[in-house]
């Protein structure tokens, strides 16, 4: 949340404002399945296995589409 004030402090600002806007897109973003992971072998003796994320900051080809999906939302709503 505070990554986005700051972006729209930054589009307010006299010289990007003219061009530059903000989109909140993380509520849209579903946090447990749309970043990269792998499945992990729960223990060496047992077959099954868990999603473990990679990390939380690139997202997976879901999370790309969650987003773009986001954006066009807000850019319909300011037509």
């Amino acid at each position: 949340m505070a990554c986005y004030e700051e972006n729209v402090k930054i589009a307010a600002m006299d010289e990007y404002s003219s061009f530059c806007s903000t989109s909140m897109i993380a509520p849209f973003v579903d946090s447990e399945n749309s970043f990269a992971y792998i499945n992990k072998q729960i223990n060496k003796r047992m077959s099954e296995t868990y999603k473990a994320l990679i990390e939380q900051v690139h997202p997976n080809s879901l999370g790309y589409t969650m987003m773009g999906e986001a954006v066009v939302r807000d850019l319909i709503s300011r037509i």
